[in-house]
């Protein structure tokens, strides 16, 4: 069955990334997606003028992310006295109190990561209309989607907005420019994920030689040479033996990515750390010498007794419920692959798609305490200290998303029996993108 396709345009064919179903793509309409005909994943979405728009939002987010980079992001008026912050402010208290690596996190997600993308982006965007285009642009751009996770600008404006209402109990606040630039940079940087046709920019790659000056990456074998396998990070279906590079992205092929070893580590160790992220202090706010430690759900409850209860609940989901839902899924997930099941496969990788999704909101308690802390420093008048609950907290966050990226959901499949599917004449599901 798997030889029926090497004989066929290897760009009409996409294997799934979820379920690993290897499905030829009809003409796709513009406006409309390729939906998977067997887990509702997108495999395509169509978009005639999505180059020119992701263009001018890349621009857009280049200038208003290094606005919001320095300009000031929020100035703080206590009984006379006055403190302003940057983006930057935070982290650097968080070093000077010893949570050197939870400052670094905040740098990683906020400023270094967003400022990569918004690069590979330009990078890509503007190269691809070169009559020879750079070497590494293929390259460069296979790590876009992995690395995009990992760029949080909506999650720290929204610890933002939960640290706004925290400091108006305080003192007055004023909100600096920079906010206004990271809201906009984080709105340009969703309008190019939600709209670009990547398979567009693929195609327009497609050829280039591998970057680091090694030979160019062989073409795909003959028929009978290698397996079928799709390229996680291009989806160019080929024939070829996994470790190879792939001929597009020049990227190394593989037929599953990670183990289920190295989910259940990761997932252990977010689990040990969970009461200690919940017991422990996040802060110490103190005001006029009086307040005391706070955790996370004294958080919530403190949102609750001011009356901000959509913000209580947020922080709520958020921070406690949203933890707890993804240590459950991701085991209840890995017991049942272990076991094989066929049962609610489908459920099962929605479930996944739910979970990846979700889990970088959780650092909206980390990104409110970086928020604090650095304008929040008037000694005895007033004080934000940070505490050892949100260094372990942040590592229940980050394990836990690095659990859900190493997790392959197609091994839910592979385990009940399905792997290696191909569909000859594949109803896949167009759908208005």
């Amino acid at each position: 069955m798997l030889e029926a396709v090497v004989d066929d345009d290897p760009a009409r064919w996409r294997e799934c990334r979820d379920c690993g179903l290897f499905q030829r793509l009809p003409e796709i309409p513009d406006g409309e997606a390729a939906i998977c005909a067997r887990c509702d994943a997108m495999l395509r979405r169509a978009a005639s003028h999505s180059i020119l728009f992701a263009r001018i939002n890349a621009v857009a987010s280049a200038i208003l992310l290094a606005l919001a980079l320095t300009l000031p992001l929020v100035a703080l008026h206590v009984l006379g006295r006055s403190a302003q912050s940057t983006v930057f402010s935070g982290p650097h208290v968080l070093q000077e109190h010893g949570l050197t690596v939870l400052g670094l996190v905040v740098i990683l997600t906020v400023v270094v990561v967003p400022s990569l993308k918004v690069l590979i982006e330009l990078s890509v965007l503007f190269g691809m209309g070169a009559a020879h285009p750079p070497r590494w642009l293929a390259w460069l751009f296979g790590w876009l989607e992995p690395i995009s996770p990992w760029a949080m600008m909506e999650v720290y404006l929204l610890g933002g907005v939960v640290a706004y209402t925290r400091l108006e109990a305080l003192a007055r606040v004023d909100v600096g420019l920079a906010a206004a630039a990271l809201g906009g940079a984080m709105l340009t940087t969703v309008a190019i994920d939600a709209t670009l046709d990547r398979e567009a920019i693929w195609q327009a790659l497609a050829g280039t030689p591998h970057p680091r000056g090694e030979r160019d990456a062989a073409p795909a074998p003959a028929p009978g040479g290698g397996q079928l396998i799709g390229c996680h990070e291009c989806r160019h279906v080929v024939h070829a033996t996994e470790g190879e590079r792939c001929p597009r992205c020049h990227h190394r092929l593989a037929v599953r990515r990670g183990s289920l070893g190295t989910v259940w580590a990761l997932l252990v160790s977010a689990v040990l750390l969970y009461v200690p992220a919940n017991v422990l202090p996040v802060m110490t706010i103190k005001r006029l010498g009086k307040g005391g430690p706070t955790t996370i759900l004294n958080g919530v409850v403190e949102l609750g007794q001011a009356h901000l209860w959509p913000l209580a609940i947020l922080v709520l989901l958020a921070s406690i419920i949203v933890p707890i839902f993804k240590l459950l899924s991701l085991a209840a997930m890995l017991v049942m692959t272990h076991r094989r099941s066929p049962a609610w496969l489908r459920g099962r990788t929605r479930l996944f798609r739910f979970v990846k999704f979700v889990g970088r909101w959780s650092m909206i308690d980390i990104f409110m305490l970086s928020v604090l802390v650095g304008v929040v420093r008037f000694g005895t008048i007033a004080s934000v200290l940070p505490g050892m609950g949100a260094a372990a907290f942040c590592a229940v966050v980050l394990l836990t998303m690095a659990a859900t990226e190493a997790f392959d959901p197609r091994f839910m499949w592979d385990r009940a029996g399905r792997e290696e599917e191909v569909v000859e004449t594949p109803e896949v599901v167009l759908a208005q993108a």
